[in-house]
């Protein structure tokens, strides 16, 4: 009897001991399940972030996404985008002459606000180079944008298709911008900021600019160079000292170009 009692007892706890290492087993399974998970899920936003984030700021550290522009390609170290303005304005003048009297003149006229235009800007990081001098940041860049009327769909300056900026250039925080080509006059990047109250709220590393309201547009004319407010054939060169000071050097060549 004793030995019965025994036996079956003997036998209840080895069934019980293969229950508590079966369960030991599966839970086992589960926190290697649950590890392999965590670490996929923990991958996939880090390939993201590898894949994408190399080239999402422009050359002062804005998103690009916040430009208003639209991609049209980007890749790891590589972005290539779209932007542009269309602004029609219509407007009736009285007193104007026209075949020697004074009439009253309905009709479009020169965008009141800003030039219509359409550009394309350019970012292709140089890690490898840059980290050879001490610039790991470094990025080459270029822009093109054109100007055009919008009645007639001329360009706005004939025979040239992109009047506005045709420039290339590096750019690293510890270098400061580095351009080549047609550009604005330095003057006019420095003073768009007070000399036009639509103008920027303070002056950076990109190119500034004066709206085209009349009334508040005459210290443009003061920051002219040979062809206009810009420079064909420059070379200028603009960086941030601290968070109130940006200098600059600009130098034309004497080119028919």
């Amino acid at each position: 009897m004793n030995k019965t009692c025994e036996t079956r007892i003997f036998k209840f706890y080895k069934g019980d001991e293969m229950k508590s290492q079966n369960q030991r087993s599966q839970n086992r399974t589960q926190n290697r399940l649950s590890k392999v998970a965590a670490a996929v899920a923990i991958a996939i936003p880090l390939l993201s972030i590898s894949a994408f984030a190399e080239v999402s700021v422009d050359q002062e550290g804005k998103p690009l996404g916040s430009t208003g522009s639209v991609g049209l390609y980007s890749n790891s170290d590589t972005a290539l985008r779209m932007y542009g303005i269309v602004e029609a304005t219509l407007s009736q003048a009285n007193n104007q002459v026209v075949q020697g009297q004074g009439q009253n003149v309905a009709g479009f006229q020169t965008s009141y606000f800003s030039g219509n235009r359409l550009g394309f800007d350019a970012i292709h990081l140089l890690p490898d180079l840059g980290a050879k001098w001490g610039m790991p940041d470094l990025q080459v860049m270029a822009k093109m944008e054109s100007e055009f009327e919008l009645p007639t769909g001329n360009m706005d300056t004939a025979n040239v298709l992109f009047n506005r900026d045709a420039w290339m250039g590096f750019y690293a925080k510890s270098l400061g911008k580095l351009t080549f080509g047609r550009q604005n006059t330095l003057t006019r990047d420095f003073t768009n900021n007070w000399g036009d109250p639509f103008g920027a709220a303070a002056t950076t590393l990109k190119e500034g600019g004066y709206s085209n309201v009349n009334n508040f547009k005459q210290l443009i004319f003061y920051s002219g160079g040979p062809n206009s407010t810009r420079y064909n054939s420059a070379i200028e060169w603009k960086k941030e000292i601290d968070s109130h000071i940006i200098a600059g050097l600009g130098y034309k060549f004497n080119s028919p170009c």
